[in-house]
């Protein structure tokens, strides 16, 4: 009786590829947990230190507005760059 490994090592050979993928959503995701981290803590300056880095009030409270899928810091560093 011969037994065959051939399937069992096509499936092997898709894993790292598989947990490449994974690695990525998940280094994603945690990019943006820490992003809008950062976001809330932008959110806690006073308005003056809002305007010392270029931002209002307004622009912060939009990027936190945004789904959680997006990057709220993105909106932030393109609307600072307009104002100068």
């Amino acid at each position: 009786m011969t037994i065959s490994f051939a399937p069992l090592f096509g499936v092997l050979a898709l894993a790292p590829g598989y947990g490449r993928k994974a690695a990525q959503i998940v280094a994603r995701i945690v990019t943006l947990w820490i992003n809008r981290r950062a976001a809330y803590r932008l959110a806690e300056l006073d308005d003056r230190g809002l305007k010392d880095i270029g931002l209002t009030r307004n622009d912060v409270m939009g990027a936190l507005d945004l789904p959680f899928m997006q990057d709220p810091t993105l909106p932030l560093v393109h609307r600072r760059r307009a104002r100068r």
